[in-house]
């Protein structure tokens, strides 16, 4: 493999869209800047923290037989996930936060259940550079809080820290897919 600048990726902002679970993946640029009918981006997030990548699982094995210590490797089987501090407090940022079955109320309030479900979506992250974008795609996610809301000071926006978890979806065996850094002149033949 050889060195190649053009693949460098350097955020300058982010993006996060859901969907209806199983809802088709965005395959060009024009379509990761601005995602089809059925996307709807989840609002304002934090720029301190883009996206936080975690991973659950990918325990590590070596199995050995009476004759070598190190004939094979096992690896468990991994869960990607990511996170998002979402700012805005409307009924679907709840439905992120606390689950698939809060109930708005006549006022507009908002209940939240004592038995919370997650909240399934096909989710699309967006990363922006400069004229590039990047990304990562999943056809079935779960979405919940990942920590206690932050309302730390006067100075600074309130946050739902919100995880989606990549499942996979019926009849797949992935969770999630990469999608490559690219531009405009990159969806030439497509």
């Amino acid at each position: 493999m050889s060195q190649n600048d053009a693949a460098l990726l350097k955020p300058s902002g982010v993006h996060f869209y859901t969907a209806e679970v199983d809802t088709e993946r965005p395959l060009t640029y024009a379509t990761l800047i601005k995602p089809p009918a059925g996307w709807i981006e989840v609002g304002h997030t934090s720029a301190d923290n883009l996206v936080d990548f975690q991973y659950e699982g990918g325990e590590r094995t070596t199995l050995a037989t009476a004759q070598k210590s190190a004939a094979r490797e096992s690896i468990a089987d991994v869960l990607e996930s990511f996170g998002a501090n979402l700012h805005e407090w409307t009924k679907d940022a709840m439905e992120l936060y606390y689950g698939a079955n809060v109930r708005l109320l006549a006022d507009g309030a908002v209940e939240i259940p004592s038995k919370p479900q997650p909240k399934e979506v096909a989710l699309l992250v967006v990363l922006t550079d400069g004229d590039a974008v990047a990304g990562f795609y999943a056809a079935k996610a779960s979405a919940f809080r990942n920590s206690a809301i932050a309302a730390s000071d006067m100075n600074s926006l309130s946050t739902l820290p919100i995880k989606f978890t990549a499942l996979e979806a019926d009849g797949k065996d992935s969770s999630i897919t990469v999608i490559p850094k690219r531009t405009a002149a990159d969806d030439t033949g497509v």
